[in-house]
């Protein structure tokens, strides 16, 4: 375990700051359809479940213009020539691959599929770390499919809505 520590510290500190904002861009990104289902089978009632339905609304848009983002800064960041109007060239192109990741995205609900999307991107964009990535996300997305409805419901009871 103490190897794995060391590995992981190694690993962090020679990496550069535009992999932390692909990740932290892919990161915001959730599974709606988990909580709807879970909302729904328990027939849930209250203002955590209006909350809830309100959030993963719009959750996956916000997911989608931040990593948007991120990827454009990040560009910026690996590639020291572009900088102020010249950034708006990669955060143009991004906001286009944007569009194809949503699409993406909407066939691969049950899996999270804008996290899935959006790290597919990542890995083409940044073809060195993107095995890293997109294995990084895929692990993630299968850990919180598990582990989110058992927390959706245990909130849900908390709060005496089922």
């Amino acid at each position: 375990m103490l190897f794995l520590r060391q590995k992981k510290r190694e690993f962090l500190k020679e990496e550069e700051p535009h992999i932390s904002l692909i990740f932290g861009g892919i990161s915001s990104a959730t599974a709606p359809m988990a909580t709807v289902m879970i909302i729904r089978e328990y027939r849930a009632k209250g203002v955590l479940t209006n909350t809830l339905l309100g959030v993963v609304a719009i959750d996956d848009a916000w997911c989608l213009i931040i990593f948007c983002i991120s990827l454009a800064i990040a560009k910026g960041l690996v590639k020291p020539g572009i900088r102020g109007i010249s950034l708006l060239n990669p955060i143009s192109h991004s906001i286009l691959e944007i569009g194809d990741a949503f699409a993406l995205g909407l066939g691969l609900i049950p899996q999270a599929g804008v996290a899935l999307g959006v790290a597919l991107i990542a890995k083409i964009e940044f073809p060195e770390v993107g095995g890293i990535i997109f294995t990084t996300i895929i692990a993630t997305t299968i850990i919180y499919e598990i582990i989110g409805p058992f927390c959706t419901k245990f909130a849900l009871m908390k709060a005496k809505e089922i």
